[in-house]
C-alpha cells in the first residue's frame, strides 16, 4: 500500500495493517478525505481579518466555516458507511465463531465424562492406597496441630514414622519455648504498663527487663518513682515561687520605668508646645512688620509719585536729570549691617522697595 502523507500518524499506522486486499479502497477513500481537509485548511489560514471593519473578510471566513461543515458531515457519512460494512461482516463471523464454539464445548464435556468413567475404574487400586495415606495424614495433622496449628499438610504426609516423631517433637518443644516467651512477653508489657506512669521518676527505664519482674520488684519501683516524684514536684514548687517573685519585682520595675517615660514624654511634649506658640507668635509679629513696612513703602511711593508731579508741573525742563539723580542717589544708599534676623527681615524689605523705586525711576524717564 502506497504510504499516505497527509494522514496522522495514528491513522497512517492503522491503514498499513489491513488486509491486502482491502488497502487500495481504503487508500482511495483516505487520500479523498484527508486532502480534502488540507486544501480547506489552507483556505481558511489565507483568509485574514485585519480588524472589526473588514467584513468581507469575515463574511469569506463565516462561508468557509459553512462550507468545511458540509465536508466534514458528507466525510462523516462516508466513513460511517464503512464502518456498517465492517460491524456487519463482524457481526456474521461472530455468529459463526459462536457455532463453532458451543460445537467444541458440548464434544468436550462428552468425551471428559467417558474418560472420567474409565478412569474410575482403572484406578480402583490407587484409589484405596490414596484412602489409607489420608487417614494416616489426618491422625499425623491431629496430632501435630496442637502444637503448630498452621502446619501444612504437604509436610507430613509423605514423610516415615520414625521422621514424623522427631518433627513432632520438634514441634512440642517449639510450643512450649513459644509459651514461655508469650508468658514473658505478657509479663513485660503488664509490668512495662504498671510503671509507664512513673518512667519520668526512674532512672533508666528503658533498660529495664520488664519481663523478669516479679510483683515485688514493681512494687518497690513504685514505691521509689513517688518519693522521687514528691522530691521533684517539691524542688518544682519552690522554682515557680522564686520564679513567681522574681517576675513581680520585673513586672514592678517595668511600671516603674514606664510611668517614667510617660512623664518624660509629657515633658517634652509641653516643650515642644511651648516652642511652637513662641514661634508662632514671632511668625505673626514678623508677619506685622512687614505688613506696616509695606504699607508705608507705598505710602511713600504715592508720594514720591504726587511730589514727582507736582515737580513736574512746576519745573518740567529739568525734571529727567533730577529723576536719574534720584535713582543715582538710591543706587549708592549704603545699607547698615545688622545683627538680628528680625532686624535683616526689615532690611531686606526696605531694599526691595528701593530697588522697586530705582526700576520704576528707569523705567519712567521723560
Amino acid at each position: 500500500m502506497t504510504e499516505i502523507t497527509l494522514l496522522p500518524v495514528e491513522v497512517k499506522e492503522l491503514a498499513l495493517k489491513v488486509p491486502e486486499n482491502k488497502q487500495k479502497e481504503v487508500q482511495d477513500v483516505l487520500n479523498q478525505i484527508f486532502t480534502g481537509t488540507e486544501k480547506w485548511e489552507k483556505q481558511v489560514d489565507a483568509i485574514e481579518v485585519k480588524d472589526i471593519s473588514d467584513k468581507m473578510s469575515i463574511q469569506l471566513a463565516d462561508a468557509a466555516r459553512l462550507n468545511v461543515k458540509k465536508a466534514r458531515i458528507y466525510a462523516e457519512k462516508i466513513f460511517d458507511a464503512k464502518r456498517e460494512e465492517v460491524q456487519q461482516r463482524m457481526q456474521n463471523d461472530k455468529l459463526e465463531d459462536a457455532l463453532w464454539l458451543k460445537s467444541k464445548q458440548f464434544m468436550q464435556l462428552k468425551f471428559k465424562a467417558i474418560e472420567e468413567k474409565a478412569e474410575w475404574k482403572a484406578k480402583f487400586v490407587e484409589r484405596h492406597e490414596a484412602e489409607q495415606k489420608e487417614m494416616r495424614t489426618q491422625l499425623r495433622l491431629e496430632k501435630i496441630s496442637k502444637f503448630k496449628p498452621d502446619v501444612n499438610r504437604y509436610e507430613i504426609e509423605n514423610l516415615t514414622d520414625e521422621v514424623f516423631d522427631f518433627v513432632l517433637k520438634g514441634a512440642e518443644k517449639a510450643y512450649n519455648e513459644r509459651i514461655e516467651i508469650e508468658r514473658k512477653e505478657k509479663a513485660f508489657k503488664e509490668n512495662r504498663e504498671k510503671l509507664y506512669p512513673y518512667f519520668d521518676y526512674i532512672k533508666d527505664f528503658y533498660n529495664i527487663s520488664f519481663g523478669e519482674l516479679t510483683a515485688k520488684n514493681v512494687d518497690e519501683y513504685i514505691k521509689n518513682a513517688k518519693a522521687e516524684k514528691a522530691r521533684i514536684e517539691a524542688e518544682n514548687e519552690r522554682i515557680r515561687k522564686e520564679k513567681e517573685a522574681a517576675e513581680k519585682k520585673l513586672i514592678e520595675e517595668r511600671k516603674k520605668a514606664e510611668a517614667e517615660r510617660k512623664a518624660a514624654e509629657e515633658k517634652a511634649r509641653k516643650e515642644r508646645e511651648e516652642a511652637a506658640e513662641k514661634l508662632r507668635k514671632e511668625q505673626a509679629e514678623r508677619v506685622k512688620i512687614e505688613a506696616e513696612l509695606k504699607a508705608k513703602a507705598e505710602a511713600e511711593r504715592k508720594a514720591a509719585e504726587e511730589k514727582a508731579e507736582a515737580e513736574h508741573k512746576a519745573k518740567s525742563a529739568p525734571d529727567k536729570e533730577k529723576l536719574m539723580q534720584l535713582a543715582s542717589d538710591i543706587a549708592a544708599l549704603k545699607m547698615p549691617e545688622l545683627t538680628t534676623e528680625k532686624a535683616n527681615t526689615i532690611l531686606e524689605e526696605v531694599k526691595t522697595i528701593l530697588r522697586r523705586a530705582y526700576t520704576y525711576l528707569k523705567q519712567n524717564e521723560l
